[in-house]
């Protein structure tokens, strides 16, 4: 997935994950990184879309 995706503190990393009624932040394990993209070991199923950057708030759950 695309660096921008991801997003970190304090060591735990999350990506905002789109579900029926907005944008939820889902907990996931990145692996290896490359300069524009990492590898995410859990916490997504193929096929999951997920947010670029930080959604809206009024677009959060």
């Amino acid at each position: 997935m695309p660096n921008q995706s991801l997003f970190q503190k304090s060591g735990d990393y999350w990506v905002y994950l789109k579900t029926n009624k907005g944008f939820i932040k889902q907990a996931v394990e990145p692996g290896h990184r490359s300069l524009n993209r990492t590898v995410i070991k859990d916490g997504l199923s193929q096929g999951d879309v997920i947010a670029l950057t930080t959604p809206p708030k009024r677009s959060r759950i």
